[in-house]
């Protein structure tokens, strides 16, 4: 596959993973508001979630390192 496809499906991919990333932490958030949930907890639970998706990403760049 030439460069500048690997380079654009890189792009992409990235590009789709934060759009997820952050639609889900707007979601979760209205969520809890609804439920009236307190502002300190909500914070707490959405910088888990994005937290947790941090160390999935890397996690996955240092598997994909080994890899090749």
């Amino acid at each position: 596959m030439a460069a500048a496809r690997v380079r654009t499906l890189l792009y992409a991919s990235a590009f789709v993973r934060a759009m997820a990333t952050s639609t889900a932490g707007v979601t979760v958030g209205g969520y809890l508001a609804r439920l009236e949930v307190g502002g300190g907890t909500l914070g707490i639970v959405v910088s888990a979630g994005l937290a947790g998706a941090a160390v999935a990403a890397i996690g996955a760049t240092l598997i994909a390192d080994r890899m090749g």
